[in-house]
């Protein structure tokens, strides 16, 4: 009897040890569940896209007008090597009218290289589509948010603005020099 009553108090303490064990793992996965969405929740919201705030500089300096935050958008190389850089700035600003009511960016590359995990270079080509109460325009720029091998060459190496319709036209001929550059037909020509 005493073997009876041991083996059913010792089936009776497995089940409920099996079934709270189950009801306890559940619990956890759910947790483990809940704590994958807030992180990834945190991540999406605080997550960085240096060419957003690039562009930003960028627009704002358009807007003013001002020649000085256009050319500190620039990588120090760009600076020094680019031609003709005061007229190029010039010519940017003055191809832009009126005030922006949308913008849309793209960025169809961005590469770079890595070691040990961390990045050594991070380059991101940047295209954006902007409307202000005048004219739609297309912005191209090249920015290097990152190079640990040649830190001159941190910025934006090139900028281009040009009204939307000549980007999509049969005469469209783009450019990687670096500097600021309005692109126009009579430039092609």
């Amino acid at each position: 009897m005493r073997k009876i009553l041991l083996s059913s108090f010792l089936l009776s303490a497995t089940l409920f040890c099996l079934t709270s064990c189950n009801s306890l793992c559940n619990i956890i996965d759910k947790s483990r569940e809940s704590i994958k969405e807030i992180v990834k929740e945190e991540i999406k919201n605080n997550i960085k896209f240096p060419e957003k705030e690039k562009f930003l500089e960028i627009l704002e300096a358009l807007e003013n007008k001002d020649e000085d935050a256009l050319k500190a958008v620039l990588s120090e190389e760009a600076i020094s090597k680019a031609e003709n850089l005061d007229e190029g700035i010039k010519s940017f600003i003055d191809l832009y009218q009126g005030t922006h009511i949308g913008y849309e960016i793209t960025t169809p590359f961005s590469g770079g290289s890595w070691e040990n995990g961390w990045g050594t270079h991070y380059r991101i080509d940047v295209n954006v589509e902007l409307t202000t109460e005048i004219d739609s325009y297309r912005i191209v720029f090249h920015y290097h948010a990152l190079n640990e091998d040649d830190p001159k060459t941190v910025g934006v190496s090139c900028l281009q603005i040009m009204k939307k319709s000549y980007f999509y036209s049969k005469s469209f001929k783009g450019s990687d020099a670096l500097g600021i550059y309005a692109l126009t037909e009579n430039l092609n020509k």
